[in-house]
Parts: structure tokens; sequence; C-alpha cells
């Protein structure tokens, strides 16, 4: 049974509002997604993206994750029509952005849910630090998606309309594409399918087979379609049988502490004010789905994790914890707000955290740098072509090292200068058969002759053998 869904005057007010903070919200992001262009596509996974789309001239879909073809449509479209390496690089930076404000625009302007527009602009914010520099992971994409299937859905609930027969096939596409998002995206999707039940303004039946459909299309890519990449990505879960009962004592639960202090503080705030506001209310149904969750899913990282990774990969892992705190603020805590109170709080809120955002750009900055003082350093040092031993790699700045020929492409063949082929590893001696190779690009995981890489993207003009430099004494 649906409740009344029509917008109340003091809701609708909110609409204009929200959407110009939203936009300008937005705006700021796109600015630091194009002034920090480098220091997003020029790292690790996306540099390995945009090698396979430009060299392949096609999508470089991994894992079956095909949700990421929303944002790789920019470079390879950039590409087919010509455009130069550093716009495409700095396309690519800011379609991120672009997706995520279409989604929130279409919360507000379609769906007309101000209260969906605001989760995606906090969905954008309040964890966002390391990952709006680490851009590629599905992950982040496949959240958006979700704030925005359930935004149609509620949309569908609020029209009242005969549900007409062409609506279970788009529900069933949405569903799809979700599940092949990111396999992560099942603990957000039961949260948010659960708690709008229980807040009791969306469709309960539309609700219920959202979720029974996910369950079911969860199962059989499980089953049917599961990658290598993501099998091993599980071998964690082994944990919880060999570190019992020491779960508290991890170095992950330390490192969470520390990035709560230092980039998540306003988060957890609002966690505990969440937490707060359902004692008070005795809403104790959504305090047990609450906190069920956030523990049982911060649990289920750092177990898997126990002894920590990158700031950035566990940032994204970590990005359902958004999730499970922006719903209950959004339908819930924002009521208390006078109108007034409400738009002060958002500007200020998004205006520290896009600052924060931006600040941390230092250490990626870093890394860019140091990768082309490299690059300036072996300049007037022929050749040009080199495998570099890892251990000659600061690995604090470095983080990772292993897309390094993709990072150095793109660095070096900027600006009209010519393509360098370099790449660090952790075992010189298996690549030197590469002693005598002159016209080919080798990675880890691929060695690419010159002839197969487009002229206008790959400016390869030596041709001399790869010069092996000695490891660190």
């Amino acid at each position: 049974m649906l409740s009344t869904l029509t917008p109340t005057r003091s809701e609708k007010s909110l609409h204009k509002p929200v959407f110009l903070i939203g936009s300008l919200a937005y705006l700021v992001l796109a600015v630091l997604a194009l002034v920090f262009y480098l220091e997003r596509t020029a790292f690790l996974d996306i540099a390995f993206h945009l090698f396979y789309i430009i060299k392949n001239g096609d999508f470089a879909i991994q894992n079956n994750r095909f949700g990421a073809g929303v944002t790789q449509i920019f470079p390879l479209l950039g590409s087919k029509i010509g455009m130069s390496l550093k716009s495409i690089m700095q396309l690519y930076s800011c379609s991120f952005v672009f997706y995520y404000y279409l989604v929130f625009a279409l919360c507000l302007l379609v769906c007309r849910s101000y209260r969906f527009a605001l989760a995606m602009l906090l969905l954008s914010t309040i964890m966002v630090t390391d990952t709006f520099y680490w851009i590629q992971s599905e992950f982040g994409q496949g959240l958006a998606t979700l704030v925005l299937f359930f935004a149609l859905l509620q949309f569908r609930s609020d029209q009242k309309a005969e549900r007409q027969w062409y609506q279970y096939p788009i529900l069933f596409i949405f569903i799809f594409a979700l599940v092949f998002f990111h396999p992560l995206l099942l603990f957000p999707f039961l949260f948010t399918g659960v708690f709008l039940y229980l807040h009791g303004k969306t469709d309960k039946d539309i609700l219920k087979v959202s979720l029974v459909s996910f369950l079911l299309m969860f199962v059989t890519k499980a089953v049917f379609f599961r990658t290598v990449y993501e099998s091993g990505s599980m071998r964690g879960l082994k944990n919880f049988a060999e570190l019992f009962p020491n779960y508290f004592s991890i170095q992950s639960n330390r490192d969470l502490l520390y990035y709560a202090i230092k980039d998540y503080n306003l988060l957890f705030l609002l966690l505990f004010a969440s937490i707060a506001f359902y004692i008070w209310k005795r809403k104790y149904k959504k305090l047990l789905l609450l906190c069920s969750f956030f523990a049982g899913y911060v649990l289920l990282v750092n177990v898997s994790y126990p002894h920590g990774e990158h700031q950035f990969y566990m940032e994204n892992l970590y990005l359902p914890l958004s999730i499970f705190v922006i719903f209950p603020v959004v339908f819930d805590l924002i009521d208390l707000l006078p109108r007034r109170s409400l738009l002060i709080a958002l500007f200020l809120f998004l205006a520290f955290r896009i600052g924060h955002i931006g600040w941390n750009h230092q250490q990626y900055s870093t890394r860019v740098a140091y990768l082309q003082s490299h690059l300036e350093a072996t300049r007037d040092e022929p050749p040009l072509k080199r495998i570099i031993p890892a251990s000659k790699l600061d690995k604090q700045i470095m983080l990772m090292h292993w897309a390094t020929p993709y990072e150095f492409w793109l660095l070096s063949t900027l600006d009209g200068g010519e393509s360098r082929s370099i790449l660090a590893t952790d075992s010189p001696e298996k690549l030197y058969w590469a002693k005598e190779s002159t016209d080919n690009f080798i990675t880890m995981w691929g060695v690419f002759p010159y002839r197969e890489l487009p002229e206008k993207y790959f400016r390869m003009k030596d041709f001399s053998k790869y010069y092996f430099e000695k490891a660190t004494q």
C-alpha cells in the first residue's frame, strides 16, 4: 500500500536551490578534474584503459564489468574523431564528474526527488578523497547507477499509474547492468531496497520484485560468469576462519580509524547522528538495518584485507558505507532542519568536502612530478627505451609500478613529445630477451609491435635496443 508521495510545498521549494547548489558543486568538481587530469589519468588503471581504448579503437571492458562503458565512451569517441591525446585525457577525467552530475540531474528534474538528488550529491563527496584521483573503478559508477535506479522506482510509485508491461524489461535491464558493475554492489542494493521498504514510500511490490530479481541475477552471474580476478578477490574470505576470533586487532581496523579521523570525519559524524535519531524516535528496525550493514560490511572488508592496502584501494571498497549513512540522512535526519538551515548546512558541507578533495591532490601531484622527472633525467641519455628495476623507484611515491609503461607513454607523448617505452619491474632478468628488441612496446602483460600502434598517439621513434638500468646496490 502506497502512502501519499506528492511533494509538499516545502519539498517543492527545495528543488531549485538544491539544483543550483548541486550544479555549482559538480562544476567545481569538474574544474578539479580538469586541473588534475594528469593525476587522474596517468595513474595505474586509467592509463591502462586509455592504452587499450586508443590502441584497439574499442572499449576496454574488464571482468565483464560493462558499466565502465558509460565513461569510456568519451575517450573512445575522442580518439575516433582525432582529438589530441591531452584533450582525450582531459575529457576522460571530466567524464566521471559528468556522469555523476547526469544522475544528480535526472533524480531531480526527471524523478522529481530532491532527496535522491541529495543522495547522489553526497555520494560524490561525503567519503570521496583518494578515489577522486583513482577514478577507474566501476564500483563508484555502479553506486551512482544504483541511486538512479531507486529514484526511478520511487518516481514510478509517485505516479500511481497503471503498471505497463514495458516497465519490467526496463527494470530487468537496470538490474542486469547493476549486477555486472561490481560484485560488492550486492550489499548497498540490499540495504537500499530494505531501507525504502521500511520507509514505506515506495511501491513495496516493485521493491520485492527488484530484490528477488537482483539476487537471482547475482547468483547466475556468480555461477556462469565468474572471472579469475573476482574469484581471486574472494580468497580473502578465508581469513574469517584463520583469524578467528581476533578480528579487532588487525591492521586494517587501525587504518580505518585513522582514515575516519583524517578524511571521513563527517561520514562518521552523520552515522552517529543517525543512530542517535533512530534511538530517539524508537525506529529500531532502521537502527538495526543501519548498524548491521555498516558494522558487517566493515568487518567483511577489513577481515578480507587484514594487513591493509593503499588508501585509494581501500576507500573504493568502503564506498558502500556512504550509502548506508546517506539514505538515513536524506530520508529522515534532514527533516529536522528548517529549509534555510538545511541549505546553509548543505553548502558548508559541500564546501568543506570539495576543499578537502582538492587539498588531497598533493600525493598524486608528487607522483606525476616524480614520473616526469625520470623522463627528463633520461631524455638526453639514449636509448630511450628502458627496463627499470622497481627497487630504483621510491615505493612511497609510486604506490604501485605495474602500470609504468602506460603512464610513461602518456606523459612522454603529451604536447607533441616522443613516446617513450619504459617498464619498471621486480624481475628485470625475465625480460633480458628485450635486449634484442628494437620495434616493440613492452608491458607487463603484452608486447606490441610499433606497427600495431596508432601513429597519432604513439610517436615511437626510437628503434634502438632496450637499455636495462642497474639495480640499486
